[in-house]
């Protein structure tokens, strides 16, 4: 009988003349091959059924006899030849990987130092391409490897035996595919670390694709108090400058360490702890001095402005408050004046409304009421009211409790408290997932308008969370796969009451922002995944990722309607800030994905003319979108104010430091002759750089977060002046007195070496005594 690949002869009666005196074929006969009720021809593929039951199968297509008969289904699984052409092109592909592996590690040779030059000979002399096995064979080598493997049995046993079953690739019989899924183990075994130690005997665990911490963030002996920051945040690429200009070629090595591709996950290897970070997760927010009344309320003329500064400014983009029913309870409550009698719950949710009102007042530059309560002290009262209250762990929180703490993280990244923002919005997010609103609720019990209030609340967490992640190079925790909650309604009809409508279109902006989340969802995954993301491998594959994100965000670009279009972007009205958010999301996205490109010479020189034009094409692309970046935030017409109003304010030093890094990390490698140089390109990127540089300056003088990224930039432009020196003297002197001038006209004492990771204003932007 054949089944399923296995041999197998039928012994009838034989005949007088094989002289048996057993009355059976002695074992190891076949029957003679004239007696045609004896034999039969091999069936090549029997049936599953017949195969698991070992029944006679003739092979029938689509049901064979057998089955017809017994009356069941017949169905045929996969035969020898699929599975021994999927098992070689299997082969070939760890063949491939493993000739790719050792090509970087020769090219990593003339880059490393003594001790990592000595292990990666010692590691292509133990595996010399495996000769034996993997990385010498050509095509038709590798496949005659398979079949040998597959059919050595039948051959070197043919004329023995014919009662010996031979393996032929049937699913049944795993011995074949144990051994070879156990070869592939061998050679792709998960380090400890997180890292994959490939092809064992070459690259192991020095493999410098990989990510990694270099930081010791959090332990007796060292406090980094904005935590870990990844390759896409601009403290990595600020630690990334401040290393090169201190260390020069050396850093320059470093910088193009993964064989070919330099790019943004390498700062990653730069300690931030021996840079500092403008972030100000370090300062004690808590208010001395006489206790806190949590029930206290400013007077009424106050109260009014802060509250209209979070509408106009926060709620376009960020909704987390139902405006109706909030300016009802605050009208009732000035009205009444019984503050502690109102659901603790809301009167969080009013201080930190207060909060954020008075954080962008005093960022603005506006004149203060006297005796005006600081936005640290509105913070406060929440806190004590239960903004941040971690007994939610232990329960199903509210829809209010949510919005409490989503509000809580939108004023602790407008405070530029990034991490202490990026836990409190990940509980918010976990609170949320715990209502389901992520999904589309359709319970009978709750109104339209309640129903909106949820999908607003949760879209307004997938905005907070996908700019979180930014911001610390985090990955974002909200998959946008798994959720379903409809798009908003526009906001701007939230005071109507036939708001919402049951058929009213989503929001243009909401729709495009969600977008845009997914697609940056999609880059932090396939560009820059720790473990197998485009930017750890060959710049053809990485070419091909980057081109595909470029178009997904061009696509996205043509579906915005046209009051969203950014050739209105310096057009002053009521769209305004969700038209300039989405400009900014726009060009910042289109960096993150071309940051890779932003490479030197010795990496274009090993580069096809084709990839080569490629890198430096989109190189230029990345830092055009840079300076696109800081003249909208630092470019006129529009005054301080007028442009705080109309862009997301409680992320804007992120947008600058990010453009103001890449520009010059693209002036450095020009003209340290680390690629071809441009004067006029040069000359325009210092002057966007000076002018982002000023504008900073002008809205630091009561900020510290602003100063101590303007003493972090100051540092980075005075070094960047004295190596202007070897490329062109004239330029050094012009630009090196231009900075000075910009630092003597706008810090005052102490030292600017003491702003670099010591702020001289404490967090309620005042003096020491």
């Amino acid at each position: 009988m054949s089944g399923g690949g296995y041999y197998q002869f039928s012994f009838g009666e034989p005949s007088n003349t094989h002289g048996s005196s057993h009355g059976k074929m002695p074992l190891g006969k076949a029957p003679y091959p004239h007696d045609q009720h004896n034999s039969r021809q091999r069936v090549q593929h029997a049936c599953e059924p017949c195969r698991r039951k070992k029944s006679r199968c003739d092979g029938a297509r689509p049901t064979c006899k057998t089955c017809r008969t017994a009356q069941r289904e017949c169905h045929y699984g996969e035969g020898k030849r699929e599975k021994t052409k999927k098992r070689l092109n299997e082969f070939n592909e760890l063949e491939a990987r493993n000739k790719q592996y050792e090509e970087y590690l020769r090219e990593l040779l003339p880059l490393a130092d003594d001790d990592k030059r000595k292990q990666i000979e010692i590691s292509l002399k133990e595996n010399p391409r495996r000769s034996s096995s993997l990385g010498t064979h050509s095509p038709s080598t590798s496949q005659s490897a398979m079949t040998q493997r597959g059919h050595h049995s039948s051959r070197s046993e043919k004329g023995k035996s014919a009662s010996i079953s031979v393996y032929e690739g049937d699913s049944d019989s795993h011995s074949s595919d144990d051994g070879y899924y156990a070869h592939e183990e061998e050679h792709m075994k998960v380090a400890e670390g997180g890292h994959i130690a490939r092809l064992k005997g070459g690259l192991a665990s020095m493999d410098s694709s990989v990510d990694r911490v270099m930081d010791d963030i959090n332990t007796t002996h060292v406090n980094i108090p904005s935590g870990f920051m990844g390759k896409i945040s601009d403290v990595c690429w600020i630690s990334f400058l401040f290393h090169y200009l201190e260390h020069g070629e050396e850093a320059s090595d470093i910088h193009d360490a993964t064989g070919g591709i330099t790019n943004p996950d390498l700062p990653l290897y730069f300690e931030q702890s021996k840079v500092g970070s403008y972030y100000v997760d370090d300062q004690d927010i808590s208010v001395g001095g006489s206790p806190v009344n949590h029930f206290a309320i400013p007077p009424r003329i106050l109260a009014d402005r802060l509250i209209a500064s979070y509408f106009e400014s926060c709620q376009p983009l960020c909704p987390l408050v139902d405006r109706k029913e909030f300016i009802r309870e605050y009208d009732r409550l000035y009205l009444e004046q019984d503050a502690q009698r109102r659901p603790w719950g809301w009167l969080a949710m009013l201080n930190l409304v207060f909060a954020l009102g008075q954080t962008f007042e005093d960022l603005a530059g506006s004149v203060q009421i006297e005796d005006c309560t600081t936005h640290v002290e509105y913070f406060t009262r929440a806190r004590i009211l239960g903004a941040l209250d971690g007994g939610l762990v232990f329960r199903v929180g509210t829809l209010i409790q949510v919005q409490v703490m989503g509000l809580a993280s939108l004023y602790l990244l407008a405070t530029k408290q990034a991490n202490r923002a990026w836990n409190a919005n990940g509980l918010a997010i976990r609170l949320a997932h715990g209502l389901g609103l992520h999904l589309r609720n359709e319970t009978n019990t709750l109104s339209a308008h309640k129903r909106e209030m949820r999908n607003r609340t949760w879209y307004a967490l997938s905005y907070l969370e996908t700019l979180l992640a930014m911001v610390t190079g985090r990955p974002p925790s909200i998959k946008l796969s798994d959720c379903n909650a409809p798009i908003p309604q526009s906001i701007r009809y939230e005071l109507l009451n036939s708001y919402p409508s049951t058929d009213a279109p989503v929001d243009p902006y909401f729709l495009a922002v969600a977008k845009m989340n997914l697609i940056f969802e999609g880059v932090c995954t396939d560009l820059y995944a720790p473990l197998h993301g485009a930017d750890k491998g060959s710049w053809k594959t990485l070419k091909r990722v980057i081109e595909d994100y470029l178009r997904k965000v061009e696509a996205w670009k043509a579906s915005l309607p046209e009051y969203l279009r950014f050739e209105k972007s310096d057009l002053v009205d009521e769209t305004s800030r969700q038209r300039n958010d989405l400009f900014l999301r726009y060009t910042h996205t289109n960096m993150i994905i071309l940051r890779p490109t932003l490479c030197h010479e010795t990496t274009l020189a090993r580069q096809t003319p084709e990839m080569r034009n490629f890198i430096t094409t989109h190189a230029d692309v990345c830092v055009q979108h840079a300076v696109l970046n800081i003249q909208k935030l630092a470019g006129p017409p529009l005054t301080v104010v007028e442009r705080l109003s109309t862009i997301p304010w409680w992320c804007f030093l992120y947008y600058l430091t990010s453009s103001e890094a890449t520009i010059l990390t693209e002036v450095i490698f020009q003209t340290t002759g680390m690629k071809p140089a441009n004067d006029q390109q040069i000359q325009e990127y210092l002057t966007v750089a000076r002018e982002g540089f000023r504008w900073l300056f002008s809205l630091s003088d009561a900020n510290l977060a602003g100063r101590r990224c303007c003493a972090m930039l100051a540092r980075i432009l005075r070094l960047l002046a004295r190596r202007l020196g070897n490329y062109n003297a004239s330029l050094e002197r012009e630009f090196g007195e231009a900075i000075e001038r910009d630092i003597r006209e706008s810090i005052s004492e102490p030292t600017l070496e003491e702003w670099v990771t010591h702020g001289p204003l404490d967090f309620r932007n005042r003096y020491p005594a």
